[in-house]
């Protein structure tokens, strides 16, 4: 039986830290985040046409032949990555 959120929410709570307890981090940003999209023209054209995030590579995914890896940046260093899978079938919400 799967745990109701309120029960998974109190394992979880003392996790939560405040401006009081805890200390800037010192990270400035991140690499990159990677995502799956379904569909890569339509995420080029939501990231890219639409955000005005521009594509900045593609390459194929090493794990999953004939998967591609496409990086747009938004900007201050930090990517955002998507992974298709051809083949796969994404299941629907």
């Amino acid at each position: 039986m799967v745990e109701d959120f309120e029960t998974r929410l109190a394992r979880w709570q003392h996790h939560l830290r405040t401006a009081e307890t805890f200390t800037s981090s010192s990270a400035r940003g991140i690499h990159h985040a990677a995502f799956i999209c379904s569909d890569v023209d339509a995420t080029i054209a939501f990231y890219q046409d639409l955000l005005g995030f521009p594509v900045v590579e593609i390459f194929e995914n090493r794990d999953y032949v004939g998967s591609a890896h496409i990086f747009f940046d938004i900007g201050n260093g930090n990517l955002l990555a998507f992974f298709d899978f051809p083949g796969y079938e994404h299941p629907e919400f």
